[in-house]
């Protein structure tokens, strides 16, 4: 239960009790963090006005304190002292340290599997160990059922049965919880069997983290209590014969406590066992872990993070590093490729050049420019083949001087992408037989 900082209103001793710190508040009283003189923790609660102020309550209360007190479960809050007499009513428990039910869904949600199992065993040893000692809780719901680490604790019964048979009843304090109520309850006749069926509303809301009857106005949950079948499709199919079974609408149809514990308990019977042969604890340490991540939300398969996926057109990450190999060698490759064509088409102007052989100053200069401005041409892998077609002729200025007709003026029409490896452009082949002829056919027929 959540510690809250007492209030300026509290009492900072009750009995021989220094009280530490408020644990929460009910219908019948408030809840508080005691230590006895040794320093030990307990749980005092202290009860309301209302309850204090009549004597009715007092007898009967008193009555119940020594049945209490026989009360020997493993999964209930022991109770140590208690004062009928007092200006102000006050029992002490045992402290169990953990969150409530309520808490612990609101906090984390539904439970799983083998700890609602846990839960459903604990609460039928509980149950059992209250009946054995003639009592009804009569209010047993979420918000009085600790989860401690060694199992879930069931408080404040006995409150509720002394309080059954007084005229509080009909003053305005309610007994029982809408939705967490026995048919029979509803209207004022409670026994075991009440208890029974609010173990299973229990287990059912523990199993789906909503109430089974629903949600709503008192008097609408109430009529669904009597007259409609709950919802309890979220409970596992190990406990799911018992929980229907818990639930009929008529008392003498539900098992007793002891049926129910021997049903949960019977599939460990042969299996070792803790807490000196107490099948209860057995079960709990096989399937009890309120500090552990929920069993739905252990270690799963996560997408790896974005950087590491591929980006769109480019190989899968198992030929990623040959990829980028062959996108490093691009550049060089080209680079070859561009040094031998301009190496071939240098080559062939030196050839046609000395072929030439009388060209003026002005023609070599103008052949040497144009070369350089074509070449770039050359940087996508094209052919230095020069071009045979007569009309490429044309371009050139009207002239008769051979050099206008250099190969250089023609390159353009071969800047097409190259089909050709960058092998073919080597300078072999570009002998001064194959380029020189074609060079004088060109000016015979610009020169008319």
């Amino acid at each position: 239960m959540a510690r809250t900082p007492l209030r300026q209103t509290d009492p900072a001793q009750v009995g021989r009790y220094r009280l530490v710190a408020r644990l929460g508040a009910g219908g019948m009283g408030v809840v508080y963090l005691g230590e006895d003189p040794t320093g030990q923790q307990v749980a005092v609660k202290v009860l309301r006005p209302e309850l204090a102020d009549n004597p009715e309550f007092r007898v009967r209360f008193g009555r119940e304190v020594t049945m209490l007190t026989r009360v020997q479960g493993v999964c209930t809050v022991r109770v140590i002292e208690a004062d009928t007499k007092a200006p102000k009513p006050f029992l002490v428990t045992e402290y169990a340290d953990g969150p409530s039910l309520s808490e612990y869904i609101d906090a984390r949600g539904p439970l799983d599997a083998g700890m609602l199992y846990g839960l459903a065993t604990g609460l039928a040893e509980a149950l059992t160990a209250i009946h054995a000692a003639g009592i009804v809780h009569r209010d047993l719901k979420p918000s009085n059922v600790l989860l401690t680490p060694g199992g879930p604790k069931v408080i404040d019964f006995g409150i509720a049965q002394a309080l059954d048979t007084t005229s509080l009843t009909k003053t305005g304090i309610t007994l029982g919880s809408a939705g967490f109520m026995a048919p029979e309850q509803v209207i004022g006749k409670a026994g075991t069997a009440a208890d029974i069926f609010t173990w299973a509303v229990t287990v059912a809301y523990a199993a789906s983290g909503q109430p089974p009857f629903g949600t709503g106005a008192a008097d609408v949950i109430l009529y669904r209590i009597m007259h409609t079948a709950p919802d309890i499709t979220a409970v596992p199919p190990g406990l799911h014969p018992l929980v229907e079974a818990a639930l009929a609408k008529e008392p003498r149809d539900r098992p007793t406590a002891p049926q129910l514990l021997s049903q949960l308990t019977q599939s460990t019977a042969a299996r070792p066992s803790v807490g000196d042969g107490n099948l209860t604890q057995t079960i709990l340490a096989q399937t009890w872990h309120p500090s552990a991540p929920r069993a739905a939300a252990a270690p799963r398969a996560t997408a790896p993070p974005h950087p590491t996926m591929p980006p769109s057109g480019t190989a899968p990450p198992a030929g990623h590093r040959s990829s980028r190999r062959r996108t490093a060698l691009l550049p060089i490759v080209l680079t070859l490729a561009f040094l031998l064509a301009a190496g071939g088409t240098a080559v062939g102007f030196a050839l046609a050049g000395r072929s030439s052989g009388t060209h003026g100053p002005a023609g070599g200069s103008t052949t040497q420019t144009r070369s350089a401005q074509l070449t770039p041409a050359t940087t996508h892998g094209t052919t230095t083949t020069p071009p045979t077609s007569p009309a490429s002729s044309t371009t050139a200025p009207a002239t008769t001087t051979p050099a206008t007709t250099s190969p250089a003026t023609t390159t353009p029409a071969t800047t097409s992408p190259a089909t050709t490896s960058p092998a073919t452009t080597t300078p072999a082949t570009t002998s001064p037989a194959t380029t020189t002829p074609a060079t004088p056919a060109a000016t015979t027929t610009t020169g008319g």
